[in-house]
Parts: C-alpha cells; structure tokens; sequence
C-alpha cells in the first residue's frame, strides 16, 4: 500500500486497509509511522473518529509486525491522543509502556520527551512527586542533547510542581529561566504558556500588578495565535487576579468570556480535557457568587464542577472544589456539610501531597469549627495553616492565617496579641492590593477596639472597612461590619445610629435569603449569627425606644416563611405573646440558637 496517504483520501482507504488486515498484509514502516501521525494531525482538528481509526487500524499492523521500534512509538502515540483527549489516567500509562520500551531501545531523545510528559500528565493528575521526578530527570536529558525546545516546556512545569510543593526560589529560577529560553527562541506558543504559569507564580508572592501584566501578554499571544481553548484558560486566570484585586465587574466578565469560548469549541468541547477547563470557570464562578452573596448560584455552578471532575478524574480540582463548597455551605449556616468537605478535601490533600492547598483547608477548617465555637480546635487548624503558609511561602494564605489567628485571640480577649496579628495580616493586604483582606483586618481591629471601649477609634475602622467592602461587593461582610457599628454606636450611646445600622444589615440579609432557590438553602441559612441582628433590632426599639409598633414590624419580618421553616425544623413554634406584644431580645435568641 501507498507510503504516502492524504487525508483528503483516508476514508477512501479504509476498505483497503481492513482488507490488508484481513489478508495478513503488511505495511511499510514509513506508511505506518506516517498513519500514526495522521492520527495526531486528525486529533488536533478535533476529528477524534478518523483520528482513533487511523490509529487503531496502525497499532493492528504493528502488532503483526512485532517491531520493537514501532510498538514503542503506537505506545506513545496513544499516550498523545489519550492526553489531548483528556484520559489523563491513560495518557500516564501509555507514557510509562513507551519509556519503558525507548529505554530497552535506547532511544536518548524519546526517553527525555517521555519523561517530560510523564511530567506534565502527572502535574495535571496532582501527583506532584512523581511529576518533580520525571521533569528533573527530563531536563537532565535535554541539556544533555542541547535541545532548548524541551528545555523549555520543562522548565515551565517545574516552576509550577516546585511552586506547589513549597520550593518558592527554585520554582522562580525555573520560570524565570523558561521565560527567557523561549524569548531566546522567539517561540510565541510556549512563550504564552510560560506566561499563564509564571503569572500563577508570583501572584502567590504578592505581585499582582506583574501577574496581571503577564497574563494579558499571554491572552494577546494566544488570540494571535489562534489558540481559542487556551485563550478561554487565560480569561478564567485573569479573572481570577481581578477578583483578588476587588474588580468584580471585571471578573466576571472575564469568567462568563471564558465560559462563552469553550461553548464554541465545537464537538471538541466534550473531550474530557476541555470539560475539565469549563469546569474550572466554574468553581471560579461559584466563588465570586459566594462572596457577592449568590448563594444558590455559587452551589450550583460548584457541584456542577464537582461532577465534571469526578469523571474525568481531576484529582487536585475536586479537592478545591470541595474546599470552596465548604465555604458556601458555611455561608448557608449548614456546617456539618461544611465540615464533612473539608474532612473529605484534606484526606485527599494529604493522600496527594499538597502542601499549599492543605494549608488553606486547614483554615477553612478552623472558620467552621469557630462558628461552632470550638475555639481551640479552630486555633489548632489556623496555627498548621500558618506553618504550612510559610512554608510555601504564600502571602495570601499568610494573610488569612493571621487574619483568623487574630480572631480566636481577640474572643479569648488576648487583645495584644490580636491587634499584632491584625496589622501583620493588613500590611501584607495593601502589599497585595487585596482589599477583601483589607476589609477583614479593618472590620477585626474595629472588634478589638469595641471590646477595649474605645469606640472612635473602633468607628473609625468600621468606616474604612466598610467603604473596601462596598467596593468589592461583598454583602455577608458588609451586613457584619454594620452590626459591629450598631454595637459601636451603642456604646456611644447613640441609639438611632444603631438601629440604622442594624436596619440596613436587616436588608442586605434579606436581599441575600431572597436569592436563596432551594428548600434546605432557605432552611439552613437563617441561623443565629443573621438572627441575632433581628433579636437585637427588635431589643432595642423594645426596649430602649418603646417603639414596640416598629419592633412588631420586624418580628413579622422575622416570621417570614423561610424562618418558620427553620423553626419548625427544629420542633419550636413561636409563640404569639401577649396582646401583640414583640418578642423579647433572650426569647427570640433563644429561638434561634
């Protein structure tokens, strides 16, 4: 048969090829070597059918032939068409049978190309020490052979393994070094790829003005290019440096751009690979709306994330995935669902070796065990967070570490010690520009302040606190900033400012709840943190203003459907009181606790 075939021509072909197998023809090496990467050539126009026929019709003459050289190259070729298809798990096992079968041949250039690979599909799987192991020894071949194509890939990956397994330095000096080589080489598609992850890398350092910067180079390089799937990749990180940043509009919009690129990718937005980079937009989608208060979206677009994942067998997703659905079932008052994904996430995050990512869950961790006021297992978490943060070297876990470091302090009235904390954790969040860590120090500090009495000086931090939050659109923050006020004025003694400031948490509290789509959201949502607002609005137009027609009015609002759902799921009624009269501030709260 011809050892020159045209794709234009193979379908033509098959009958003749079907028949030679069936004849127990042979084909030469030249034609089987050019089928194979026919099969290369189909699988990147997304022409996934001819691209495994051709395929498994090569693999069926090599088999016949028992040709050492062509068995190791049908092995890594499956290898190629598994990974571009997105079976990660198979790509690795194709990878292995062809480094085994190039180290019998002795094949020096394929051994470094396997052992690169191999990198990467285990970077992908989040196996991080075999990655390390296979990009280290790849290299060593590569400068070996003098070849700075495979340099280069290399290098780029191993800045991102090292990154996550704390080695900050080396993983600088590995990205910095890929940067350079692939400018050196004027090579733009591996020069945006390096990019993407060198951004990735020093965002976790702090500078988020470089990073932004290097992601738009690289999302211009790949437009140019032509490379939509990486393109939408791009949009979803920088969306994420927006978020950090505070600009929510505009990470959004980069996130639904996102979305809208890997809708138009054709059939070839199915593959495994480019599910799993939709499902990636929406896990980052699922934050933003947990933080702007979408509740229902936010859970929505995460367990949809989930599911994606657990198919195509996305390890290290499913463990951020599972992290942030904490958070949102935390934000929903469900915390025994909170717990249970962060249980389950860290399981996982040990089992893979991740070191940064363990670090953040065991901050989640503490936030759930400190809103179930089981103080000194949430200080346990948040002080393993912090060793592991520095560890790694991640400023914005450091942040969060002593931000809730700060918090436990302040409710054990170690107020030094909480106010060190604080401003360790503020001067890092303006280092950053990252305002929701802003906001969280400020609001803290203005909580110190509160319980040492000095109320001006407390006033003065909720008012700059509460301008950062407004700014980033995060209302659950927004709504306990002002109650904080409302306690503030209080103790100034300024009664009407303290029901304003209570009567806007009451709205913003509703706007959420009014978001809220399911039953058991609605249920779980309205507990005591949020409830104690209504108690004490309702207290004091009781009880210090005599207001009591008012006071009624947000008892009423209070026994709104989604409350007597909560009430009822509980085995408690309220009661009517006498005449009309409201409830009182410990009746209500002990309804709510």
């Amino acid at each position: 048969m011809t050892d020159n075939i045209e794709l234009n021509y193979l379908d033509a072909l098959w009958p003749a090829f079907e028949e030679a197998l069936a004849k127990g023809m042979q084909l030469s090496h030249h034609a089987i070597h050019h089928l194979l990467s026919m099969a290369g050539e189909l699988s990147n126009q997304n022409d996934w059918d001819r691209a495994w026929r051709a395929f498994c019709i090569a693999r069926q003459f090599v088999k016949r032939s028992g040709d050492s050289d062509l068995l190791a190259q049908v092995a890594s070729q499956r290898a190629f068409l598994y990974y571009q298809w997105g079976d990660l798990q198979g790509a690795a096992l194709a990878w292995e049978e062809a480094l085994a079968r190039f180290r019998q041949l002795d094949r020096t250039q394929s051994i470094a190309n396997s052992h690169s690979n191999l990198g990467i599909i285990y970077r992908s799987l989040g196996e991080m020490h075999k990655a390390e192991m296979h990009l280290r020894r790849a290299l060593v071949f590569f400068r070996a052979l003098e070849d700075r194509v495979g340099k280069v890939s290399v290098l780029s990956n191993l800045s991102v393994v090292c990154k996550s397994s704390g080695k900050t330095e080396e993983a600088l000096g590995f990205g910095e070094q890929a940067l350079d080589l692939c400018r050196l080489l004027q090579d733009k598609k591996s020069e945006a790829g390096c990019l993407d992850n060198f951004a990735s890398l020093i965002l976790t350092l702090g500078d988020s003005n470089r990073a932004l910067a290097c992601r738009h180079e690289a999302l211009f390089l790949w437009k140019a290019l032509g490379e939509r799937r990486e393109e939408a990749m791009t949009l979803n990180n920088l969306g994420i440096i927006y978020q950090i940043r505070g600009d929510v509009g505009q990470a959004q919009n980069c996130f639904n751009e996102a979305l809208e690129l890997h809708l138009s990718l054709g059939k070839d937005r199915s593959t495994p690979r480019n599910q799993g980079n939709r499902a990636t937009v929406l896990v980052n989608l699922g934050l933003l709306y947990r933080d702007t208060g979408e509740l229902s979206r936010a859970r929505a677009h995460l367990e949809e994330a989930l599911i994606i994942y657990q198919q195509i067998g996305w390890f290290r997703n499913i463990i951020t995935t599972l992290d942030i659905l904490a958070l949102v079932h935390q934000s929903l008052g469900d915390l025994t669902t909170a717990l249970a994904c962060t249980n389950k996430a860290l399981e996982m995050a040990q089992t893979g070796g991740y070191r940064s990512t363990e670090a953040h869950l065991w901050g989640n961790q503490g936030l759930i065990y400190q809103s179930l006021e089981r103080l000194d297992d949430a200080l346990k978490c948040y002080e393993r967070a912090l060793v592991l943060h520095k560890e790694c070297n991640d400023q914005l876990g450091l942040l969060a570490a002593l931000i809730n470091i700060g918090s436990i302090n302040r409710l054990e009235k170690r107020f030094k010690e909480a106010r060190i904390s604080h401003l360790e954790s503020l001067e890092i969040a303006r280092s950053l520009e990252y305002k929701e860590g802003l906001a969280y120090n400020l609001a803290s500090l203005a909580l110190i302040y509160n319980q040492l009495t000095d109320f001006s000086t407390a006033l003065d931090y909720q008012e700059q606190a509460l301008s950062v939050a407004k700014s980033i659109q995060h209302p659950e923050l927004i709504w306990q900033i002002r109650y904080s006020r409302s306690e503030t004025y209080r103790g100034l003694e300024q009664i009407i400012n303290a029901v304003a400031e209570l009567k806007k948490a009451v709205i913003i509290i509703e706007r959420v709840r009014r978001r809220l789509r399911r039953d058991e959201e609605r249920l779980s949502f309205f507990g005591a943190p949020k409830g104690n607002v209504y108690a004490l609005l309702i207290a004091i137009l009781h009880d210090y203003l005599k207001r009591d027609n008012e006071a009624l009015e947000y008892v009423e609002r209070s026994r709104s459907r989604a409350f007597l759902d909560v009430l009822e799921a509980r085995g408690l009624t309220l009661p009517e009181g006498g005449e009309g009269e409201p409830l009182r501030f410990q009746e209500l709260v002990g309804l709510l606790c």
